[in-house]
């Protein structure tokens, strides 16, 4: 995996779900918006690379997840997955709170 975090402007987005329409709504705001400063990491589908996205495998995937977790102090990462957290924006999602137009959007910003 390229370190993309040594650019200041870069975001990246790990996509820990195997919700294939969330990852192509995201995928598409991402290109609608012309946004070139957010990668997406994601192991749900190879057909979805592009320019934004990146297909790595579960277990790379787990393996950044599992540094992340470790050293959670960066603003430049985002992870979506499934936890029990209230706070996920995933429940938000679920309990009606946010659209998923809107937590992507959110995920944007």
């Amino acid at each position: 995996m390229e370190n993309v975090l040594d650019n200041d402007k870069k975001r990246i987005i790990l996509y820990c779900l195997n919700d294939e329409k969330m990852l192509s709504l995201l995928i598409k705001e991402i290109s609608d918006k012309r946004i070139d400063n957010i990668i997406v990491f994601q192991s749900v589908t190879k057909s979805l690379d592009s320019l934004n996205t990146t297909f790595i495998d579960r277990k790379e995937l787990e393996s950044v997840l599992d540094f992340y977790n470790l050293y959670d102090f960066s603003n430049k990462i985002s992870v979506i997955n499934e936890t029990g957290q209230y706070g996920n924006m995933l429940n938000y999602v679920r309990s009606g709170v946010l659209s998923r137009e809107e937590m992507v959007e959110a995920l944007l910003y």
